[in-house]
Formats: C-alpha cells, structure tokens, sequence
C-alpha cells in the first residue's frame, strides 16, 4: 500500500482531533490490540537483537561519564524542559559527578512557536545539539532495525551512527517511540546504562500509540543495562501494567524544577504589565493556564468551566498561554458561551513566569498527565491550584485530591468559589507553595537522582 502523502496525513490528523470521542474511541482499540498474544513479535525482536550484541560488530568503546541523550525536537513541552533542565544541571555538575560531557542529538530542530529559548539554555551550558543524519550501521543492527516499521527504522539506525560516532556510557531517551529507536540501538551497540524515560501514563492512553511500542519494550526490559524511568507513581504503575511487569521494574525519577528568583518588585510589574495589556481591573480576578491545546488536556473543558465560573463572578477574566490545533475550537467555544471578550489565548512566547504572577489562581483540566511541570511552577509561584484528577497531577498537588474537582464545568467552577472564599487558603498557597515545590521537586534532588540512576556509566 502506497503510503498517504504528508500534507494528507496532517489533514486528516487534525480532522480526527476535532472528532468528539476519538480519543476515547483510539485509546480503547490500542489497549484491545496490546491484550493480542504478541510472544512471536518479542521472541522475533529478541532474537535478531540477541544476535546483533553477539556478533560485537556495533559494538562501542564507551567513555566514562559521556551521555547522550535523544528526544525528537526541542518544541517547548513538559518533556523537553525536564531534558533542558537535567542536560544543563549535568553540565554544571560536571567531573564532580563523573560527567565527562553531555550531548543531544534530536530528529528535527524545530522549537516550534518559541524558537532559541530551550536551545539557548543547552547552547549556554554548553550541551552539544546536533540533528541526526543517515549513517552506514552495520547489518546484524539493520535486522534489528528491519522489525521496525519504516521511520523508526531510519531513526534507530541514526541513533546508531550517532552513538558510535559519540562512544556514550550513558544513553537517556526520552518519549516512548524515542526510547525505544535508542534503547534498541544502544543495546546494538553495547551502552552500558539505557535509560528510557516515560514522561506520562502509558501510550496506550493517546493518539500516538503504535502497536510496536509494547513488544519492543517489554524486550528492552529484560536487558539487564535498561533503566526504565516515569515521572511519577501513577505513570509507573499505568506503565507496568501495561507491559505486564512488576511495579519494582519501573522507577519514579520525579520532576525538577529551579523557578528562576525574582524579587517582589519585578514580579508586581509584570503582574501589573500583563493585567494592563489584557485591560483587567485592579481587582478582576484572573484565572489562567499554561497548557498545549491538544485532546489530552481538555482545552474545550477548560474554556466551558470558565464560562461557568465567569457566571458566578461577572468581572472575573481568563487567560491561556499556549498553542496548537484546537486554539480555533476554544475560541469558537468562548463566542458560544459568551466569554469571547472575556479569554485571552496569549502566545506562547509570553514568558511563563510573567503570566503566572498576572494570574489569581491556576486552573488544569487534563485528562492524562505525568507530572505538569506547569502545576509545580504555578505551586512555586504562590498561586493556588485547581485541576482536574490526571494520571499524576494530584502527586504535584500541595493539598493533594483536595484541590482536584470533578471534570465538568460546574464541577471546577464550584471549586474555585470555594477556593476564592477561603482566604486562609488563598494565604497558604502563598505561603507554602514554594516550599513544596523547592522540598518535593527541587531540581537539585532530580540531579542526585538522575546521577543515581547513571551510576554504572560515570566516570570514578
């Protein structure tokens, strides 16, 4: 069969995001296709993949305390600034920790609507990024790679050309599809520590499951150097039952986080700045979020729930900083509930921090989550939280399911009266937010850890 053209491909993508229920729909033909025996696939998979570490032909003289890490682009999401976050940390580190150099290599370049931010962090530590090139491998991993449908075959022989040209002890992939290109050829290739990083719950929950990814990783899990990582408890657990494993076999490496300081006086400016630009009135509350307007994270929800809220509190305001294809649904959503001149969807080249210290409380309505990187940041900020039960967002969460709501408009609506008529706790999230997020998601513990996990691969 003809594979369909690009531009086709891309069309009927967004076509299908649009498709009420298709999510749902996706996600349960995924989870019926893994419950298919698969035994022939992995034992397939295991052989060839046995033979090619046998052979030795890929096989690398790794350098203690070199890492390389993969990941598909550096388009700003909760995955690549986790990645920017532990490239640089590692950098800083350095020979201290047995870090001999750390290096990204990535698919596309792409930064999406907010080019140069998360590149020049890496640039500035300097973390070598290269974009990845078609390189000769040798033919035991070509048959590894020959189990794989056609883009993943090409990436998986990238990543190899990129580790031999490297020689890493370390390779840490992150993302699913990623993990599992680079878990297999670094396994080709004789990396003494794989570590594959799941970022939220398990693929089966979203439109870019493959029916690849589950055999393919279960294999990489029985290789004695594959580290598997998750984010959270939730995503772990999701994962193991996925794949069938024990719990044990999945570890939580939470999130890190480092808020940037700011003092009071930068901050009431750019709380003033912002509030101005969206002409709010001294004492409008402004709800807001930081999210992608993807199916997973309920952008449809959210904007209902504030037309709900805007109900109770006719001068109450909201904000969205983000992007994606349901930017032009959420605003036909605001016009049909009459919130239209009410939301602001600010672009995501808004600096975070500046739309946080605008905002009074912070609302999430996603339906699957790892960790939110934007609920530690908004927790850090002092701001109070309302979200919706996600995978591992009520871990992130200072006061825990107590600030979760049910997912629909009234629900979270009723949740923020209660939260902005209770002034001790509007106080306490100022109070010891920042404290939760600096104790729990530090970033300097998510180094140590991460060093933990690395371990068999640093320099002494």
């Amino acid at each position: 069969m003809t594979p369909l053209p690009a531009r086709l491909r891309t069309a009927l993508g967004r076509a299908l995001l649009h498709m009420p229920g298709f999510g749902a729909a996706f996600s349960a033909a995924a989870a019926a296709w893994d419950r298919l025996p698969g035994a022939r696939a992995e034992r397939a998979l295991a052989a060839a993949l046995a033979a090619a570490r046998a052979s030795g032909a890929a096989r690398i003289d790794p350098v203690p305390g070199r890492v390389l890490m993969f990941n598909w682009w550096l388009v700003p999401g909760g995955a690549e600034r986790q990645l920017v976050n532990t490239a640089v940390g590692l950098v800083r580190r350095g020979a201290a920790a047995g870090i001999e150099r750390v290096a990204l290599a990535l698919d596309s370049p792409s930064e999406g609507e907010r080019p140069g931010v998360l590149g020049a962090e890496l640039a500035a530590a300097e973390v070598g990024v290269e974009v990845l090139v078609p390189a000769p491998v040798p033919a035991a991993v070509q048959r590894v790679a020959a189990w794989l449908p056609g883009t993943a075959r090409a990436r998986m022989m990238r990543m190899a050309g990129a580790i031999a040209r490297h020689r890493p002890a370390v390779v840490h992939a992150w993302q699913d599809s990623t993990s599992v290109c680079a878990g297999l050829a670094a396994a080709c290739c004789g990396v003494p520590v794989v570590v594959l990083s799941g970022r939220n719950l398990s693929p089966r929950r979203f439109v870019y499951w493959r029916p690849w990814l589950r055999p393919a990783l279960r294999v990489l899990a029985g290789l004695p150097e594959v580290r598997l990582v998750n984010n959270s408890e939730a995503g772990a657990a999701d994962y193991a039952d996925w794949l069938g494993l024990d719990h044990r076999r999945i570890g939580v490496l939470r999130n890190g986080v480092a808020p940037a300081a700011r003092d009071r006086d930068a901050q009431a400016e750019a709380r003033r700045r912002l509030r101005a630009e969206l002409g709010l009135a001294a004492q409008a509350r402004l709800i807001g979020s930081v999210f992608r307007f993807y199916p997973e994270k309920r952008p449809l929800l959210w904007v209902r729930a504030a037309a709900a809220y805007a109900a109770r509190d006719p001068a109450a305001r909201f904000a969205v900083v983000g992007w994606g294809p349901l930017a032009g649904a959420m605003r036909a959503e605001a016009r049909r509930a009459g919130i239209a001149e009410r939301l602001a969807l600010l672009p995501a080249k808004v600096p975070v921090a500046d739309a946080l210290a605008a905002m009074d409380a912070f609302l999430l309505t996603s339906e699957r989550e790892g960790t939110p990187n934007v609920v530690l940041e908004a927790q850090a900020a002092g701001l109070p939280v309302i979200a919706t039960e996600a995978g591992g967002t009520a871990e992130a969460l200072r006061e825990g399911r107590a600030a979760l709501a049910a997912p629909t408009p009234e629900a979270i609506a009723a949740a923020l009266a209660v939260l902005f008529a209770d002034p001790a706790r509007l106080a306490a999230a100022r109070a010891l937010g920042p404290g939760f997020v600096a104790e729990r998601y530090g970033l300097a513990r998510m180094l140590d850890e991460t060093l933990a996990v690395y371990r068999p691969g640093l320099a002494r």
